[in-house]
């Protein structure tokens, strides 16, 4: 759960970005919107972190959810900016790694 909403203020925050690739009718969407989407981004952001604080402590909690929202974005970068279908070589690089995983 934490993950899917960290994945989401990413998303939020990656949008009204000059180098998101949308066409130009949904680029005007979002110029609109610009403010309501960014104040969107930061209380997902503040939600995904409570949650991980309540499941880890808070130090712990921070450097988690930092690292995650870190990695997150540059692969949501990477992933949009390349193109939608290295989404699936990314999912299957996650999913080997989690297969490789000594520590599963």
């Amino acid at each position: 759960m934490e993950l899917t909403i960290l994945v989401l203020s990413c998303l939020l925050f990656y949008a009204p970005s000059r180098y998101f690739p949308v066409d130009s009718i949904l680029r005007v969407n979002i110029a609109q919107y610009r403010k309501v989407m960014l104040i969107g981004a930061t209380l997902l952001l503040l939600v995904s972190f409570a949650s991980f604080y309540q499941t880890y402590d808070g130090f712990t909690a921070f450097a988690i959810w930092l690292t995650a929202g870190t990695t997150i974005l540059s692969a949501l970068i990477l992933t949009v900016k390349l193109d939608l279908r290295w989404l699936y070589g990314w999912g299957m690089l996650c999913v080997l790694f989690l297969i490789t995983d000594p520590m599963l």
